[in-house]
Formats: structure tokens, C-alpha cells, sequence
């Protein structure tokens, strides 16, 4: 029983990170589209770099989820650790 709750604590360890990285790669990428649309006078650029940011945000916003998702999963599994 030890070894399988290590290796589900190690497995939840990694997806955190993995989505913690993702948000990373992401904020860079709205980062660059924020800096694009500042330097942009075209109107076509601008309604892409636009349509890039909010597709960044959406993404931002779903990886933010998961990664509470996950969190609070962590959080009820320490707690029934607790109790059993």
C-alpha cells in the first residue's frame, strides 16, 4: 500500500510540473503576442496577434484549472492519509 500511494504522490508530482512548465511556455508565448501587438500598426496582424492572445488566455486560463484540480486532489488525499 505504501509503495502504490508513493507512486500515485510521484505520478501527481510530475503532472503538476509538467503543467507548471506548460504555463510557463505559455506565459512566454502571450508574453511575445502582448509585445507583437504593441509593435503592430497592420490591422490584419493585429486581429491575429489579438486572436493569439485570447487563445493564450483561454489556455492559461484551463491549465490554471488543472493544476487546481489537482492541488485540491492532492490536498483530500493528504487529508485521508491523515485519517486512516
Amino acid at each position: 500500500s505504501d509503495f502504490s500511494d508513493s507512486s500515485v504522490q510521484q505520478r501527481l508530482d510530475e503532472q503538476r510540473e509538467r503543467i507548471r512548465r506548460e504555463i510557463r511556455k505559455e506565459l512566454k508565448i502571450k508574453e511575445g503576442a502582448e509585445n507583437l501587438r504593441r509593435a503592430t500598426t497592420d490591422k490584419r496582424n493585429a486581429q491575429q496577434v489579438e486572436s493569439q492572445l485570447r487563445s493564450s488566455n483561454r489556455r492559461l486560463d484551463s491549465l490554471h484549472a488543472q493544476l487546481q484540480e489537482l492541488d485540491a486532489h492532492i490536498v483530500v488525499k493528504g487529508t485521508d492519509d491523515l485519517r486512516g
